[in-house]
């Protein structure tokens, strides 16, 4: 239509094909236009068609071109990005240089953050890599080598040095054979280098290792045996230089040893199958003949494919001779007649000599990795071993005399030399001792010197006695009769009553020796006598101490008030009134308690004189007495008061009083508010431990100014105690064969009274504790009657006692005891006693006691 109405219009086909009558397709290029008559009027079109074949070759060919520059740009990129490189493009005519975004991103760049010119590259260069970098790079431009290869390092951004490696060729010259650009890559290789950087470090600290060697000689060859390395030692040992065997054959450098190729055959074998080779050879020297120990191992490639070998050398000429001295010394020690023990640092045996068995009765199999304590009879205590292991591991040799017991029990005496082993630098590696069996010898000097012994340690421990004696009762001078002196004494006592009870009976059993000189008797009886008067010493200490046994009997308590007062009269200053007030007022009221006299009568003194002290300008001093019952639904007076029916005694003055803070202390050994030298804090201490130990309760009442009162409870009793202490026969009762199992852990009491019961015509077994005497009870048989004493280690005598009644409900038994005793007649009878024997105690009261046991009924206290 828009030819029709006047208009030329072109490329109607859009690039058509034309096919010709051959079938050719030819690609036309085509147009239409209107023809016109004279008057101007359209009266037809028409149509031209031009062949543009090579025109669409040509524009094929170049889409072509751009598609495959196009991928191989991409295929560019890809590997850059992979190979992490960066590019750069100088122009050498207008030295400008061109970095694609890898080059920049790779140093923590930017993209485009410095300018592209050779000046930028040049300032990022180490200063101590430019003119390397540079001097190769000219050196490429002026031809001398076909490609630009350099490592520098180059700066990062944050400060750091990255390694790079530059890479480049000349692309361009000008007409005149003049290179006009120069392009390249950056790789970043700080990786590498850095490991590369490490194993050259650790390659020259292993060669400075190898060659700074003293113990070994290290030589290494490839698999050929041509020899890569001979450190300074290996010359030594050898007399050749590194420089005289490298790159040579063993072989070859080795003929003086005449090295048989067997040998390395027998090498490279073992190494293959078993990873090394060892042998020993020997060479003479100036000194004698040196010993060598070689061994031959394989170096291994990353694959772990065999590539050489490696022979390691040490001279253990030294070791040698000392090994030789070691068996010298080691056939002395196994053939001489003394017991020779080596222990680790823990004491266990690791060597023992063949005469450890002709003393212990062990093996030495036995014996290894076991500790000495197997050898332990107990007759020595921790201390002395502690003494002696604080010795040896401080450096030290210690010195003794050991109580040992061999495999079938039999003890022996050994005199050891114990000493710690050291190595080079003075440190303890072992422990060596040296022992000999001194048995005989103890024997002989122990029979030997046994009777005058006895006589020496009897007056010695007499002396001893009466010392301690003495500075006890200074001690108590000094400290105003202390209380306190109870804890200390109740524990001496007890020894004190055994060194007692010793002397005693050895020296009633000196008397009975015939045709005695009158002037021995004499001494003999005078250290009776003596001996006598420190055990009624002792007593008095223990009575004031409150640590003796109480002597309990019915008593009124206010018939000791009133005897108690009658005596206060004359310490009580007239200004204060005493009296005392019973509840109810009928004077037939008795107050019974079953209490120690004596003991009560000290609680009041001590009351009575508090009171005095608090009231220097006089005023009252009240005792008051009643009747309490506590049932079990009424809250106790005292917390933890049992129900029961009790006497209750008060005693109140109307003195100064006390605050609640001294209150709350006044029962506390040593606590007190008087002056110096005025008091010591024990009177109130004491007062409340005889309260206790006649299971009362005591309680205050105090206000300042406003007085005190002390409420005192103690069971209330209507019964009479029977008196079992019936004077005992003038005469020394006999035995008639009677067994008996005499249990003591004081080894001279128990000789002593050994000795005693069998001179009275009595079987005696002994033991030195509750353990021992329940296993000779249980192996023996037909055993009357058994003496224990209370305390001793392991078992003691009411635990013994306890175990035989299981074993036999008619058994007899005694305890015998030093210490004073927490439990009364009854609960003893109960644990199976059927009487006590009080230390110390002589001859006929041993006599009489055991008779009386062995002819009581079984259960009947005596």
């Amino acid at each position: 239509m828009r030819v029709l109405q006047g208009e030329t219009v072109g490329d109607l086909a859009n690039h058509i094909l034309l096919v010709n009558k051959s079938g050719t397709k030819t690609p036309i290029d085509d147009s239409i236009a209107p023809i016109r008559d004279e008057e101007g009027v359209i009266t037809g079109v028409v149509l031209a068609f031009r062949d543009i074949t090579k025109r669409k070759q040509a524009e094929y060919q170049k889409k072509a071109a751009l598609e495959a520059l196009q991928k191989s740009e991409e295929r560019l990129n890809l590997a850059m990005s992979v190979a992490n490189d960066g590019l750069w493009d100088w122009d050498l005519t207008t030295n400008k240089v061109y970095f694609d975004p890898r080059y920049y991103t790779m140093a923590g760049y930017e993209i485009n953050e410095f300018p592209h010119t050779l000046e930028e590259f040049q300032k990022r260069v180490h200063p101590n890599a430019i003119e390397k970098v540079m001097k190769t790079a000219n050196d490429h431009l002026k031809g001398k080598f076909d490609r630009f290869n350099v490592e520098f390092q180059f700066a990062h951004k944050n400060g750091t040095w990255i390694w790079i490696q530059g890479r480049g060729k000349v692309v361009a010259h000008d007409k005149d054979g003049n290179p006009t650009r120069f392009v390249g890559t950056h790789s970043d290789i700080t990786e590498r280098k850095q490991a590369e950087i490490r194993l050259s470090q650790k390659s020259t600290l292993l060669d400075n290792i190898l060659r700074g060697s003293t113990e070994y000689a290290i030589v290494t060859t490839d698999l050929n045996f041509h020899i890569t390395y001979y450190n300074p030692l290996a010359e030594q040992v050898f007399g050749y230089t590194a420089k005289e065997v490298t790159g040579k054959t063993v072989q070859e450098m080795h003929t003086k040893e005449r090295v048989a190729p067997e040998r390395f055959e027998k090498a490279v074998k073992n190494v293959r199958a078993h990873g090394e080779h060892r042998y020993m050879f020997t060479q003479e020297h100036e000194d004698g003949i040196h010993y060598f120990d070689s061994r031959v191992s394989g170096i291994y490639d990353a694959e772990c494919e065999l590539v050489g070998f490696a022979l390691f050398i040490h001279d253990v000429t030294k070791r040698k001779q000392a090994e030789a001295e070691i068996a010298r010394l080691a056939t002395v020690i196994e053939q001489v007649a003394a017991t020779i023990v080596i222990t680790n640092l823990k004491g266990d045996i690791i060597y023992a000599n063949p005469y450890f068995e002709t003393s212990t009765g062990y093996t030495i199999t036995e014996a290894l990795n076991q500790n000495p304590r197997i050898l332990k009879s107990g007759d020595q205590d921790d201390s002395f071993y502690k003494e002696l292991w604080d010795t040896i591991t401080t450096g030290n040799t210690w010195k003794g005399v050991f109580i040992n017991k061999k495999k079938n029990g039999e003890l022996y005496h050994e005199e050891a030399t114990i000493f710690p082993i050291k190595n080079a630098a003075g440190e303890i590696i072992n422990y060596a001792a040296v022992k000999q069996d001194v048995t005989a010898r103890v024997q002989i000097e122990s029979e030997r010197d046994a009777t005058l012994k006895a006589l020496q340690e009897s007056n010695s421990r007499l002396g001893e006695t009466l010392a301690k004696l003495k500075e006890t009762q200074e001690q108590m001078i000094r400290q105003e009769r202390l209380a306190a002196v109870g804890q200390l004494s109740a524990g001496i006592a007890h020894d004190f009553r055994n060194l007692l009870t010793t002397i005693i009976l050895y020296s009633q059993m000196s008397l009975l020796a015939p045709n005695l000189p009158p002037t021995l008797t004499y001494n003999i009886e005078t250290i009776i006598s003596e001996s006598k008067k420190a055990a009624d010493l002792i007593q008095q200490i223990l009575d004031f101490s409150s640590s003796s046994l109480l002597q309990v009997q019915a008593l009124n308590l206010q018939t000791i008030i009133q005897n108690t007062m009658n005596i206060l009269q004359r310490t009580i200053p007239e200004n204060i009134q005493v009296s005392l007030k019973t509840m109810p007022k009928d004077q037939s009221s008795e107050f019974i308690v079953q209490a120690d006299s004596g003991r009560i009568q000290q609680m009041l003194t001590n009351l009575a004189t508090n009171a005095r002290d608090a009231q220097p300008h006089g005023g009252e001093l009240r005792f008051e007495l009643s009747h309490v019952e506590i049932t079990p639904n009424d809250t106790p007076p005292i917390k933890n008061m049992p129900p029961g029916k009790w006497v209750y005694l008060t005693v109140t003055d109307t003195g100064v009083g006390m605050s609640e803070k001294v209150r709350n202390h006044i029962f506390e050994p040593f606590f007190t508010t008087k002056e110096v030298n005025k008091g010591t804090g024990l009177g109130l201490a004491q007062v409340y431990g005889i309260v206790r130990l006649h299971e009362g309760y005591i309680d205050v009442e105090t206000k300042l100014a406003k007085g005190t009162t002390f409420h005192i409870y103690l069971p209330a009793s209507d019964e009479l105690r029977e008196n079992n202490n019936t004077k005992e026969a003038s005469t020394v009762p006999q035995g008639h064969g009677e067994k008996i199992l005499l249990v003591e852990d004081d080894e001279n009491l128990r000789e002593a009274g050994q000795s005693i019961l069998e001179s009275l015509g009595y079987r005696v077994l002994t033991a030195r504790n509750g353990q021992q005497g329940l296993i000779i009870y249980k192996t023996e048989k037909n055993i009357d009657l058994v003496i224990a004493d209370i305390v001793m280690p392991k078992m003691g005598g009411e635990e013994l006692v306890h175990e035989l009644r299981k074993i036999n409900p008619n058994l007899k038994a005694l305890c015998i005891t030093g210490y004073a005793l927490e439990k009364n007649a009854d609960e003893l009878q109960e644990a199976g006693f059927l009487g006590v024997i009080h230390k110390p105690f002589a001859v006929d009261t041993l006599a009489q006691v055991t008779n009386r046991t062995l002819n009581a009924n079984v259960g009947r206290w005596i």
